[in-house]
């Protein structure tokens, strides 16, 4: 059974529907009891880890851009709900590209993508989350590699450019099988009624957040470039379809 105060360890995906997930959760609890995961990934992952015990017991939530794992740095024996929401990994890459290059010019892949082609942005390794980037924060074997406390091009995950094998995969989805609950981006409304019959969410009005206004159709040659380069996170994402898609 799950326990309703349970601390959430929701997981953001990029260009998963994580950003709206974050203004309902906001709306859930007070913020000094929600831990996010901001752009100093490793540095807000260890603060975590460094913050006092009846601190981390008082927390409702940790969320952010961090890979499967970081309940270790929570308190002995601290009961913990795995959250994510997962999207079809074409549509999530091309979303990302197409954030990047128009919302968001801080980004760190920002000037990469506007100078580049989304075949190139895909193909070149510009950014390893265009390689099964599902997979990947799911598995527990990967993290996000920074510099000074930033991410940068070409080096922001330890697991290289089309390394992810077979065993990140079943590492994925049995880390995702022990989830309490998976959304999955376009169906926003029935994540939120499976997490108020789980944890008692109030169900805000709410918009989608964080959407590109660039609207992008990728051609033949970067759908199959896309496809091909993400066939584990299209296993995780049927395989997890299946079993959570009707309401976990």
């Amino acid at each position: 059974m799950i326990n309703q105060r349970a601390t959430l360890m929701i997981v953001h995906i990029p260009k998963a529907a994580g950003t709206t997930l974050r203004w309902v959760m906001d709306r859930q609890y007070p913020g000094d009891r929600i831990y996010k995961i901001k752009s100093d990934i490793r540095g807000d992952q260890e603060r975590l880890h460094e913050m006092d015990g009846v601190k981390k017991r008082q927390l409702r939530a940790v969320f952010g851009h961090y890979c499967y794992g970081l309940h270790e740095a929570l308190a002995p024996q601290q009961p913990y709900a795995y959250l994510t929401m997962l999207r079809d990994p074409v549509r999530r890459v091309v979303s990302l590209y197409s954030y990047t290059r128009t919302e968001s010019p801080a980004h760190y892949l920002a000037r990469a993508a506007r100078e580049m082609t989304l075949y190139d942005f895909v193909t070149s390794g510009v950014t390893r989350h265009s390689d099964n980037g599902m997979v990947r924060q799911l598995s527990g074997y990967d993290e996000f590699t920074m510099r000074d406390g930033r991410q940068i091009p070409y080096n922001d995950g330890k697991v290289p450019f089309r390394g992810v094998t077979r065993g990140h995969f079943e590492a994925a989805k049995k880390n995702l099988a022990e989830f309490a609950a998976v959304g999955f981006a376009g169906e926003f409304d029935a994540f939120l009624a499976l997490m108020r019959t789980l944890f008692a969410w109030r169900i805000p009005h709410y918009q989608n957040k964080n959407v590109s206004r660039e609207r992008i159709e990728p051609d033949g040659r970067e759908i199959k470039a896309i496809t091909e380069l993400n066939q584990l996170d299209y296993e995780l994402y049927h395989w997890a379809r299946e079993k959570f898609g009707n309401g976990n």
